[in-house]
């Protein structure tokens, strides 16, 4: 990108914002989740790491599905936490 700081900011505004990022532990989950979701993005589009000639490309969406979950419901289980508290 040409302008890397616009472009972050533009991520976190249109893909972070519907996650609660307001303590550091929910700004980390939401990021973890972001890298993880880009990082398979890139890998399968970009590098090419995944051949769907050699790669059970349903076996990638459970795992990496099971991996996104466990991000979203920690963030979940926060919030609700949060409006328990207060």
């Amino acid at each position: 990108a040409p302008d890397p700081a616009a472009a972050r900011a533009e991520f976190r505004e249109r893909m972070l914002r519907r996650f609660p990022t307001a303590d550091p532990a929910g700004r980390r989950r939401a990021e973890q989740l972001a890298c993880l979701l880009i990082g398979l993005a890139a890998g399968a589009r970009v590098v090419r790491l995944l051949d769907p000639g050699h790669t059970d490309l349903d076996a990638v969406v459970r795992e990496y599905g099971a991996l996104a979950q466990q991000l979203i419901d920690a963030m979940a289980s926060a919030a609700d936490s949060e409006d328990e508290d207060g």
